[in-house]
């Protein structure tokens, strides 16, 4: 009778559970960053977004106030308007009607 190896005729080859095992682990910590990482995101998303928040400037259901944009960020807003009619990317209808929306008028 031969002698066989306790793990079978495959350990020559270099297929035993040694490799099934380095490959499972590997795939075991791939799987765990990855939820992590996912678990990471969602948290951080909930905690700048909030849970089914309003956009910034829109109406709160219910009422009719809009909240306006700070005069800072209309100014820029006016300015990058400007712009896109000096390019030729909107005519001068579209540009006031921006500038009226965005000043309230």
């Amino acid at each position: 009778m031969a002698w066989v190896a306790p793990m079978g005729p495959r350990m020559m080859y270099g297929l035993g559970p040694h490799v099934l095992g380095f490959a499972g682990a590997a795939f075991t910590l791939l799987l765990l960053a990855v939820g992590v990482a996912l678990l990471v995101a969602a948290a951080t998303s909930r905690r700048t977004h909030g849970s089914g928040s309003v956009p910034p400037g829109a109406p709160i259901s219910g009422t009719s106030t809009v909240v306006h944009p700070p005069e800072d960020a209309t100014r820029e807003a006016v300015r990058i308007a400007a712009e896109r009619l000096a390019r030729g990317e909107i005519d001068v209808e579209q540009y006031e009607s921006i500038v009226r929306t965005l000043r309230g008028s």
